[in-house]
Parts: C-alpha cells; sequence; structure tokens
C-alpha cells in the first residue's frame, strides 16, 4: 500500500484515497516509503525466523540470491554505465548478509572465523560504498569559506532593530543565483553569501525577502508572486510595504539597487478596505495603491474595525527581537497599526497590557487596532502548544528511566531463556 501510495498521481491508489478524503497529506507522495523504514527490518525479522525453522531455508536462501543475480544482470545490460558498478557493490553486500543469514540458519555460528569474516566483509563493502559512491554529488568546503570577509564595497549591512529593513532578490537574479556556480567550492560559498543567495542572508544578520523554506503559507507566497511579477524588478508599492531597501537585479551582472521608498516596519493610520480573495492582490498591484494610506483587511473584519483613517498617527521606538515586536503608539483617534510581518495564529498582541485581536492585512500580514491616546503595543509569539509539547517529552524521559531500571535486562531474559 505505501509503494502504491509513493507512486502518487502515476498511481491509482493515491488518487483513490484523495477523491474519497480530500485532504493534502504530502506535498511529495514518494514520502510514503518512509513508513517503510521500520516496517521491512520486521519483515526481514520475521524471514530469518523462518529460514531457522529449517523447513524451506535452502529454498529461501536460493531464492533470494537468484532474485539478486537477476537484478545485477538486468542492471548490467539494460542499465546506464553507472549503474552496474552499483549493482555489484549491492550484489556483495546482500550476499554477505545472506551467508550469515545461512551460516545462523545452519547452526555455523560457533565457528567465529566464518561469521567474522562476513562481518568484516559486510562492514568493508558499507565503507567502500560510503566513501566511493556518487563522490561528487554534494561539494564540501572548509568552515573558513564561511567565516572569510565580504569586501566591503560588496557587504550589505545587517538589519537594524531600530530602523529595520530588507533586501530582496529579483526573479532573474534568483534563478541565476540558483544555476550560477563559481568554479572553486570556496569561491562559491563566498560568492553566495556577498549576493544573499537561498538562506545565506543569515550568517551576516541581514533580513531578507524570501530564502530556502521546507514549507511556505498560502497567503504569503501569493504576495511574493505578486511582488516578483515582473522578470527584473519588484512591484514597487508592495516593495515599499516590505520596507525592502536593497534590491539585486541582474542586468549586466549582479547588482543591488538602493530603494529610497522603503516604508519602516511597523505604520500606522492607514484607510481599511474590506475585500475578499482575488480582490485583494488585484489591489495591491494596482497602479494607485498606496501601502502608506490604504490596507486591506478581510470582509469579516468590517464589523469589529470601524476606522476611516488617522493620519495624524505616530509610531516610536520600534524594536525588533526574536519573537518580538515592541513599539508605542500615539493617535488622536483610534487608528489601525499595520505590521509587515507574515499573519500566524501563534502571535499575540498587547496593546497597554491587555490583548487585542490582531487581523490579517493585506492578504498576509498584521494589523491591529489602538485607542486614541499614547499606548505600548507588543507583539510576542507564544506557542503554548508548543511548549506542552515540550514538557510532555520531557516528562516521558523522567518516567522512561524508573520503567526502564525497573524492568529486566535483555541479557537476563536470555540466559533465562537458555
Amino acid at each position: 500500500a505505501m509503494i502504491g501510495l509513493a507512486a502518487g498521481e502515476s498511481g491509482v491508489l493515491y488518487d483513490l484515497i484523495g477523491s474519497v478524503l480530500p485532504v493534502g497529506v504530502m506535498r511529495y507522495p514518494v514520502k510514503f516509503l518512509i513508513f517503510l523504514t521500520p516496517v521491512l527490518p520486521l519483515l526481514a525479522a520475521y524471514g530469518v525466523r523462518e529460514i531457522e525453522r529449517g523447513s524451506r531455508r535452502r529454498n529461501l536462501l536460493a531464492l533470494g540470491m537468484a532474485t539478486l543475480l537477476g537484478v545485477a544482470a538486468f542492471l548490467m545490460v539494460m542499465g546506464t554505465p553507472d549503474q552496474p558498478a552499483i549493482a555489484m557493490k549491492s550484489l556483495a553486500r546482500q550476499t554477505l548478509v545472506l551467508g550469515l543469514v545461512g551460516s545462523i540458519a545452519g547452526g555455523m555460528l560457533a565457528k567465529r572465523q566464518l561469521a567474522g569474516a562476513l562481518v568484516v566483509g559486510l562492514l568493508l563493502v558499507q565503507w567502500c560504498d560510503l566513501r566511493w559512491h556518487l563522490p561528487k554529488l554534494v561539494r564540501t568546503v572548509e568552515r573558513e569559506a564561511l567565516d572569510l570577509e565580504i569586501p566591503t564595497h560588496a557587504r550589505v549591512p545587517a538589519s537594524d532593530p531600530a530602523d529595520f529593513g530588507r533586501v530582496g532578490l529579483s526573479h532573474l537574479a534568483r534563478n541565476a543565483l540558483v544555476f550560477r556556480h563559481w568554479p572553486e567550492p570556496a569561491e562559491d560559498v563566498v560568492m553566495r553569501r556577498m549576493h544573499l543567495a537561498e538562506n545565506l542572508n543569515l550568517l551576516s544578520g541581514t533580513a531578507k525577502v524570501g530564502g530556502f523554506f521546507s514549507m511556505w503559507f498560502h497567503p504569503q507566497e501569493e504576495v511574493m508572486s505578486a511582488l516578483y511579477s515582473e522578470e527584473d524588478e519588484i512591484t514597487e508599492a508592495i516593495g515599499d510595504f516590505l520596507a525592502i531597501r536593497l534590491v539585486k537585479t541582474f542586468r549586466n551582472g549582479l547588482h543591488w539597487r538602493e530603494r529610497t521608498n522603503a516604508m519602516p516596519l511597523v505604520t500606522a493610520g492607514q484607510r481599511p478596505v474590506f475585500l475578499d480573495g482575488s480582490g485583494v492582490l488585484d489591489g495591491m498591484m494596482a497602479a494607485d495603491f498606496d501601502p502608506r494610506k490604504t490596507v486591506f483587511l478581510p470582509g469579516a473584519a468590517a464589523e469589529a474595525v470601524r476606522i476611516s483613517g488617522s493620519p495624524d498617527a505616530r509610531v516610536n521606538g520600534v524594536s525588533v527581537r526574536a519573537h518580538e515586536i515592541t513599539c508605542e503608539v500615539t493617535t488622536q483617534e483610534a487608528a489601525l497599526v499595520v505590521i509587515a510581518q507574515g499573519h500566524y495564529p501563534r502571535w499575540v498582541c498587547r496593546v497597554g497590557g491587555e490583548e487585542t485581536p490582531i487581523y490579517r492585512a493585506n492578504n498576509a500580514f498584521q494589523a491591529v487596532v489602538v485607542p486614541a491616546g499614547t499606548h505600548a503595543v507588543r507583539l510576542s509569539y507564544e506557542d503554548v502548544w508548543f511548549r506542552l509539547g515540550t514538557w510532555v517529552s520531557l516528562a516521558a524521559w523522567f518516567l522512561a528511566i524508573p520503567v526502564w531500571r525497573s524492568s529486566p535486562s535483555i541479557s537476563g531474559r536470555v540466559g533465562r531463556s537458555d
């Protein structure tokens, strides 16, 4: 069943289950093979037990050897130039495994020389496979490549918590860095650090729009697509809202372009426009969209947010730290405070010490309502379920210790069974 599911849309089972239970489980169905990892050794153990019983010992060993020889012969005749060597290494390894199983089944384990030679041979083949199998697949570099100084003229300043700004890479620049490789591995790492490719911006402490993630939130991905709607430029209004100060372009090479219209990370006083669905992205990409004056909120927030805009609202003392953003907001009437940070349910906002709702702003970001006056605003990431899971895991570890100490040892059980 797992192999059938791993085939994904090329098979039948995955689509069949998806039509009955329309729930997206895995982006890459081949990962269903992970479930076989603990199952296959158990099946192998049952197979060894059957061999030990002796009823079909020779037949099973002969069948296993014939299967390995058949696979090796097929790869040598029909496979690519690299596959015969892979087949021979696999054949040698599996032959040694079958030899060990056969020695156990035949009662020859007492002959330590035979069993020892088989074990040493198996470890030697495994080591050779790890040492020389596709050695150029992953290039390695010395640690010094991560510590080398970037030339001053090409260095991007780290993000200042008091004056937060981001950098962004155009679509063409990102593609150029993905498909381009410098000859020497160390030079390749340094150049990618200089151009802030993938997640290498983290080494310099520079905030960046986009990166390399195992998971993207769909609303944010939609905004990223709208941001990079042009090949070598960005959508200016969205770039302003996201506080992008520098953009990497690919005009006659990779170059940084400074942007002077970038907004701060936290702004206030915008007029809310209530939209849902694709209308939000259309509005953000419109030529007359000004994120300094307008913010898009979901239609469900219309009843709670009765604000027409507060151009006198001011934001001071913005501080950006891990899992926390704080600032002070002064306004003569109730105002919206917009934060160009991804909206996620685990973020909590407190205005003047009291918790207040966070609304989804501009499709994927945050907005809160601040009453008239001067108030301290604090957003913090508080994942209660993660903390609960951590405590449960710790408790399980501590409970496992007395259980382990009170249970009889495996060696004792074996001794009694003998």
